[in-house]
C-alpha cells in the first residue's frame, strides 16, 4: 500500500540500497535514504508523505541525489530488511544522506525547502571535492583539490589531533571559500559537540546496563 501512495510515485525511488549505490557511483550523486513503515499508520510519516514529499521543490531537489526508499513491513520478502538499524535509525521517519558506499554522512529530514537545501550543501561540497581529487589535474590544482577534500572530510569526521595542521589550510584563499567557512564553524562548535557526544554515549550505556 505504501508504494501506491502519491509520494512514492512523485519521483523515482530505488527500493534497495544496492541499486541506489550503483546509481550513485554512476552519477556521482549522494543518496537520500527515506525509512518509513507500512504495517500501521504513523502521523510523523504521514505528515512528510502527505506534505513536503509531494511539493514541487522536492521534485526539483531530487534531481541532485539518488532517492532510496526503505519500507519496514511485516512481510518476509521485505527488501533490505533490517537496514533501518544499520543506518542509525531507531524510529520513523528516518532520513539520511549517504555516499556511494552507503556510508551515512548526516541525518536530514526534508521538512521544508530552505532547511533541506542548506543541509544538502555540505554533502554536495564533499561529493564534488572527492570527484575533483579523483580526476586528473595539473600538479598545483591537484594539491588544492586534496586540501579542499581534507577540510570538508574533517567537517564530517572531525579529528581534534588534525586541527592544528588544518588550521593553516583555512587561511589559504585559493581553497574553496564555502568549505573553509564550514570548517571554521565546525571547529567553533567542537567543544559543545564533544560534550553532546559524551552525554549521548552515557545515555546509551545506561540503557544497555538496565
Amino acid at each position: 500500500k505504501k508504494l501506491q501512495k502519491e509520494f512514492a510515485k512523485k519521483i523515482s525511488w530505488s527500493l534497495t540500497l544496492e541499486e541506489a549505490m550503483k546509481k550513485s557511483k554512476e552519477t556521482g550523486k549522494p543518496i537520500f535514504g527515506y525509512f518509513t513503515r507500512s504495517y500501521s499508520p504513523w502521523p510523523p510519516c504521514n505528515s512528510l508523505e502527505g506534505g513536503p514529499l509531494l511539493q514541487d521543490w522536492w521534485t526539483k531537489a531530487a534531481k541532485d541525489f539518488i532517492p532510496y526508499l526503505n519500507i519496514t513491513s511485516q512481510l518476509d520478502d521485505q527488501p533490505d530488511k533490517g537496514m533501518l538499524s544499520k543506518k542509525g535509525g531507531r524510529g520513523f521517519p528516518h532520513c539520511v544522506l549517504m555516499d556511494s558506499e552507503g556510508e551515512v554522512l548526516k541525518s536530514l529530514r526534508p521538512s521544508d525547502e530552505k532547511a533541506f537545501t542548506a543541509g544538502m550543501k555540505p554533502v554536495s561540497l564533499l561529493v564534488n571535492a572527492r570527484a575533483a581529487v579523483a580526476k586528473k589535474a595539473k600538479k598545483k590544482q591537484a594539491k588544492i583539490n586534496k586540501q579542499n577534500l581534507a577540510l570538508i572530510e574533517a567537517v564530517f569526521k572531525p579529528n581534534e589531533g588534525d586541527f592544528k595542521k588544518l588550521k593553516k589550510l583555512v587561511k589559504k584563499k585559493k581553497l574553496n571559500k564555502e568549505i573553509r567557512i564550514l570548517y571554521v564553524a565546525m571547529v567553533k562548535t567542537w567543544p559543545i559537540r564533544k560534550e553532546c557526544d559524551k552525554a549521548s554515549a552515557a545515555m546509551e550505556k545506561a540503557g544497555r546496563d538496565r
